[in-house]
């Protein structure tokens, strides 16, 4: 930069930081190579736009090089005219001197001479070279170059198309070849990913690669998803790669390209150019011509032979004429001729004798002469590579196969099977995609489909293609010796069942199926999609077979509803995935497959597995026969879902905080499609009545429609000034309705997308409005605590209703007669002829979602205790309660054929469930519980119901239930003797009751004992001390210890001021320690009543408390996520632990070596008590740590958060034990953990014994 330019953008430094938004020039400066990623982030650090500004000039003025011209046309660029008229003059300059005839660096085509070479870019890239024979097709190489010039100024797409093997990965790649395109249009680099045919495990991989080319300086963490990759794509070409062009080889899935939609400049190479239908944006068609010219033709043959034009024989013309003109055909002939140029009338005779008609009539392909040359190039392979290529026939032609899985059924080394790929790719038979998977390359192979159809044809009418499947089995077990021990190939364990069902070995594939073990190495290597639809096709497959196979069936059934069931937790991207086994071992006693995982169970034991498994002894059979899928299909919080009009298989649509719209198929939960395009939370979702779009509605203000068959939004309607929360079609397709917070309910043309009305007399936020079966009517419901009835037709309120509070949802009844409404946890049936309440259903939660099913029998509810009821209409009672979910639910639907029910949730869960009434009973167990283990192998258990009564259990046997309080019970505890039980009350009593046991009878009985009346608040612990002489309560404020036998008030203490966290006894209740809010961690000689240790912290809440078994040590934890460790006999602080959030649990270990400590991030830290260091650390839990348990041994670690673990003392996790419910308190185990007992949140009792 000269003196005169540095002196100008001196001069106008302040106008430039006052006026300039930084963000604005960033890009342009960028693709000029001004500034760097590192210079970027270093101005945005700064705090104001003004400083931001400075920072730009500061840095400019820093360089050695001379950008002025660069920012000066950055601001024109940016349409910054009066800062452009400040610098014109050092502009002008630049200029002058250029006419001087002296060079300034910053001066355009100074700044590409300092570029690197277009042959370099193109290495870099990955451009694939031209060969040395190539045909120069300089009208193709125009027009792709034109559309390419156009993207100079804007991101877009190039779609270059034509049939397959017409040369458009070459064209391309020429068409790149130009110094001055490259360098104006592409400064920013050229990046070349050869796509191909992929499922969604290759799509990812290829995209991993592309964002680790992408991300020079290593600053991102590998992607875990395709949806992950597709954003960090974005913002590493808008970031660190701005002004280049990605190109996109050899497309063909339109399902794959959404995914590489990441708003850069795009080239995509594909022979299907309706894929890009779904694009949207900057979009240039660019139609290869298909086919080379007689003359074009004749020169690819005369460069293969090294001969002359003149020179070709005349059958040259036959081989021209029988391949239509086809670049790909004609060069595999002219391959074919180089070595062996007395072939001619040999290759002719070969085109000649091919029936062509007959190909014609039994392969779905337009292209004749591909095939033909095909069969060419298959009939010149050697003896033992056409014998190879042949066992090809037994893999789909969208499948890569691994080298691995080759080699095993051509029985080679691989090297030996690289060698002959190498060879087929050679003669373009086959395609190969090499990628980096835990940095080791893994190369796969394609055989396209018209290859493939080729073989497959050959291969059937030689009543061969059996033999080849078995052969591949059986080569497996040669190499393996047993399935079980087959690695992840990433082949066998997705198709292993395919082949066995192809070779008629279903009897084998029967027996796989049932096998956990191998279920297990499944669903690690594939997902539970894959499982579940090899399930299908094995049920088939069994039910068309001669073998009666119908005991199979049912268990196969019983494996594949029990994963379907579960598919969330296999489907994690988390390491903590859900055992298969364990997860059978949970299953009723009547299951068969219980009987199979026990036994998978105890061999794990006698293998000196590093697991442990438990078995629900006491599960209730009706569990397993309701939830046939779940499905985590959202990232975040799934706000609706809905099912299409079908009868059998429906598809269901959901939409997600996430923003997007999933559809998805309600069987085996494989995702159909994904649509894009809003731009906040979408919040409703539904199917137009003949099933073709889908309708969305979201918090960016806008409702859409989509077409389901091509993926593509129709249409977007704008109108509402804040978030749209539902949308619905009426029955005839006519209209769409919409309700949104800005307090209006709109009705929108179908077919056009313009608005027919606004209803505008609401006064609050609309939350729900719906269609009449008849269309003519519209309901809404609103904060604002009304119900409305609108006319279509007159676009009135014909019908208003108030109520005293808001409502939450609203739907006509079938017969357009009532409308029902949820008001709380009320539902209430308006009837519309007199506008009056009809009937209010009460319900235990708020309702969010209802839904009548087709047979207008039952009605659906959707609840925030996180749970779906379903109401018998006829008969006016709940017949069934589904629960599962771990957050409230937010939608529920029923499928046409009234035998489903899905349901979604905030927890991001869909299931879908199959619809049953029987053994419905409206109580259930609450979350109060206690256990004794005096006799270890049958515990005596204690377990509160919502009817306020205590049923007693000896192990799994009812033995007897209390009488029924008057009160809710909000504590319990069984003597140490098992004579006596405590029941605390919701008013502050205590009920002590004696048990007696029933002569000749395993039944007790239970005899008012004594009544204790001090507390007036709900008793939230009871301990039995003194070898069950005394007996402490405590409610949040007070703690009391009464003498049992007396019935009197031993001892009273009022010390905390504020509600107590944790409170205990020890060495046989001579001491009594407690926590509480107010910082406070206290312990008293309840002989002496003298307080013996106190701990103040006046600034944190302390939490919990605990104490070694020998008495020597006490600890305690507080929000101040510390944990303080001190010796009881001197009251000397021995450690502090630091933690990285609060602590709310902590417990010493049996042997006194260790204290684990449990925070509310979900992370369990076990230290050594000794050195007070950290030992391990276990972050497996994604909710608070409620409880935490060592065994005896000290070998084991017990955690309960939102579900059940086990760990070693190393940290290693041994086993994740899946609940129904969620949120645990605490979790009753014996000392060895060989039963553990508890009660879930939905009031499920869990007796669970270590197999």
């Amino acid at each position: 930069m000269n003196e005169e330019q540095r002196f100008i953008l001196i001069s106008n430094r302040k106008a430039i930081s006052q006026d300039l938004l930084v963000g604005d020039v960033f890009s342009y400066l960028q693709s000029k190579f001004v500034l760097d990623i590192d210079e970027v982030e270093l101005i945005k650090g700064e705090l104001t736009s003004r400083e931001k500004a400075e920072k730009l000039v500061e840095t400019l003025l820093s360089k050695k090089r001379n950008f002025f011209r660069h920012f000066y046309k950055s601001l024109k660029f940016a349409e910054y005219d009066h800062l452009c008229e400040l610098l014109e003059s050092g502009v002008d300059d630049v200029e002058s001197s250029d006419e001087d005839g002296s060079s300034s660096s910053d001066d355009e085509d100074s700044d590409v001479g300092d570029l690197p070479k277009v042959e370099t870019i193109l290495r870099n890239g990955g451009v694939p070279q031209i060969p040395q024979i190539f045909v120069d097709r300089p009208q193709c190489i125009q027009k792709i170059q034109d559309a390419l010039n156009a993207l100079e100024e804007d991101i877009g797409w190039v779609v270059f198309h034509g049939m397959a093997g017409s040369g458009k990965t070459l064209l391309a790649s020429d068409g790149l070849n130009n110094e001055p395109l490259v360098h104006r249009c592409f400064p920013g680099g050229i990046f070349w990913v050869n796509v191909g045919k992929v499922d969604n495990a290759r799509l990812l991989m290829k995209m991993q690669n592309l964002c680790h080319w992408l991300d020079n300086d290593g600053l991102y963490r590998t992607p875990k998803n395709v949806e992950e990759a597709r954003d960090r794509l974005r913002i590493l070409f808008s970031l660190e790669h701005p002004k280049s062009l990605l190109v996109l080889d050899d497309v063909w899935s339109d399902n794959v390209l959404k995914y590489f939609d990441v708003r850069c400049r795009t080239l995509l190479i594909t022979r299907n150019p309706a894929i890009a239908n779904t694009l949207s944006g900057n979009i240039i068609n660019v139609q290869i011509k298909e086919t080379l010219t007689f003359s074009q033709s004749q020169q690819v043959l005369a460069l293969w032979t090294n001969m002359e034009i003149k020179d070709l024989p005349e059958e040259s013309n036959s081989i021209i004429n029988q391949c239509q003109g086809s670049p790909l055909a004609i060069s595999m002939i002219g391959a074919l001729l180089k070595g062996h140029k007395n072939r001619w009338s040999y290759y002719v005779k070969q085109l000649d004798e091919q029936k062509i008609s007959k190909v014609k009539s039994k392969l779905s392909y337009d292209y004749t002469s591909l095939y033909d040359a095909f069969a060419v190039s298959f009939n010149d392979l050697s003896d033992e590579l056409q014998e190879h290529f042949e066992k090809l026939s037994i893999f789909n032609e969208s499948i890569g196969i691994p080298v691995e899985t080759l080699s095993i059924l051509w029985d080679c080394d691989e090297v030996e099977t690289e060698d002959m790929m190498d060879e087929l790719i050679g003669r373009s038979l086959v395609t190969s995609n090499t990628s980096n998977e835990d940095d080791e390359k893994k190369t796969c192979y394609f055989v396209h489909d018209i290859q493939l159809g080729f073989i497959k044809e050959k291969m059937t009418e030689k009543k061969k293609i059996k033999g080849f499947h078995q052969l591949l089995i059986d080569r497996y077990l040669e190499r393996h010796g047993d399935f079980k021990d087959i690695p992840d190939d990433g082949y066998i364990h997705w198709y292993l069942i395919s082949h066995l069902i192809m070779a008629d070995d279903v009897t084998t594939a029967v027996q796989l199926m049932k096998d956990l073990f191998w279920l297990q190495r499944c669903l690690d290597s594939t997902s539970p999609v894959s499982l579940i639809t090899q399930f299908n096709a094995l049920l088939d497959a069994m039910s068309s077979s001669s073998t009666n196979y119908q005991e199979s069936v049912e268990l196969l059934s019983d494996i594949r509803r029990l994963i379907g069931a579960h598919s969330h937790l296999f489907a994690s991207e988390e390491d903590d995935k859900m055992n298969l086994t364990q997860l059978a071992l949970i299953q009723p006693s009547s299951n068969q497959v219980l009987k199979i995982a026990l036994e998978n169970g105890k061999t794990k034991l006698k293998e000196k597995s590093d697991s442990v498994f438990y078995q629900w002894l006491n599960r209730p059979k009706e569990i397993q026969d309701d939830l046939t899928l779940s499905i985590k299909v959202h990232v975040d919080q799934v706000n609706c879902c809905r099912l299409d009009h079908s009868k059998e298989n429906p598809t269901v649509v959901s939409c997600g905080s996430d923003h997007l719209v999933k559809v998805w198929d309600s069987v085996n939960g494989k995702i159909l499609s994904t649509l894009e395009g809003h731009s906040d939370s979408v919040n409703c979702c539904c199917f137009s009545s003949d099933d073709k779009r889908i309708i969305t509605a979201s918090s960016d203000c806008t409702i859409r429609t989509w077409s389901l068959m091509n993926e593509t939004e129709l249409k977007c309607l704008r109108g509402h000034r804040s978030d749209v929360l539902c949308c619905q079609c009426s029955n005839d397709d006519q209209f769409l309705c919409s309700a949104s917070v800005d307090s209006t309910v709109k009705i929108w043309d179908m077919e056009t997308g313009f608005l027919v009305c606004s209803f505008d007399e609401h006064e609050d936020v609309v939350n729900w409005c719906c269609f009449s079966h008849d269309s003519k009517m519209v309901a809404s419901c609103s904060n604002d605590q009304s119900l409305k009835i609108w006319d279509i037709d007159s676009r009135e309120c014909q019908t208003q209703w108030c109520d005293e509070d808001f409502i939450a949802f609203c739907i006509f009844t079938p017969d357009d007669e009532q409308v029902l409404y949820t008001i709380g946890d009320q539902i209430k049936i308006f009837n519309l002829s007199d506008e009056m309440v009809e009937k209010t259903i009460e319900t235990p939660s708020d309702v969010l979602s209802l839904a009548f099913s087709p047979n207008q029998q039952y009605l659906a509810s959707a609840h925030t205790d996180m749970s779906a009821r379903l109401y018998d209409l006829e008969n006016e009672v709940f017949v069934r309660v589904y629960t599962g979910h771990s957050s409230w639910l937010t939608s529920v639907c029923f499928c046409q054929s009234n035998r489903t029910l899905v349901t979604s949730s905030a927890d991001g869960i869909c299931n879908v469930w199959s619809l049953n009434t029987e053994n419905y009973s409206t109580e259930k167990l609450i979350p109060v519980f206690d256990a004794s283990f005096l006799d270890p192998e049958h515990p005596f258990i204690a377990a509160c119901s919502n009817k306020n009564q205590v049923k007693m259990f000896r192990m799994i046997g009812l033995a007897g239930e209390s009488p029924a309080f008057k009160m809710s019970i909000s504590s319990c505890k069984i003597s140490r003797n098992e004579k006596m039980l405590a029941v605390g009350l919701s008013n502050g009593n205590i009920e002590v009751m004696e048990i007696k046991a029933i002569e000749d009878s395993p039944k007790i009985s239970f005899h008012q004992s004594s009544t204790f009346e001090k507390h007036k608040k709900a008793i939230v612990k009871l301990e039995f001390t003194r070898n069950d002489e005394l007996l402490m309560s405590c409610d949040e404020e007070i703690i009391t210890i009464w003498d049992v036998a007396s019935k009197e008030l031993y001892r009273t203490y009022e010390y905390h001021t504020e509600t107590i966290t944790k409170c205990l006894t020890f060495d046989n209740g001579k001491y009594l320690a407690s926590t509480s809010y107010d910082g406070n961690f206290k312990i008293m000689n309840v002989e002496t009543n003298l307080e013996v240790f106190c701990y103040e912290n006046e600034e944190n809440a302390m939490m919990s408390c605990t104490v070694t078994l020998d008495n020597k040590m006490v600890a305690a934890c507080s929000s101040n996520n510390q944990c303080k460790i001190w010796s009881f006999d001197e009251g000397q602080l021995l450690h502090t632990l630091e933690e990285n959030d609060v602590i709310r649990t902590i417990q010493f270990s049996g042997d006194n070596k260790f204290i684990a400590t449990g925070c509310d991030n979900g992370s369990v830290k076990i230290w050594n008590t000794k050195m007070g260091r950290l030992k391990t650390e276990m972050k497996d839990h994604t909710g608070w740590i409620t409880d935490i348990k060592f065994d005896r041994k000290s070998h084991l670690v017990q955690t309960v958060s939102d579900n059940l673990k086990f760990f070693n003392t190393k940290g290693d996790r041994l086993q994740t034990i899946p609940l129904i419910g969620h949120y645990l308190t605490a979790v009753l185990p014996s000392d060895d953990f060989t039963l553990c007992i508890t009660v879930d949140n939905q009031g499920y009792l869990y007796v669970l014994q270590m197999v």
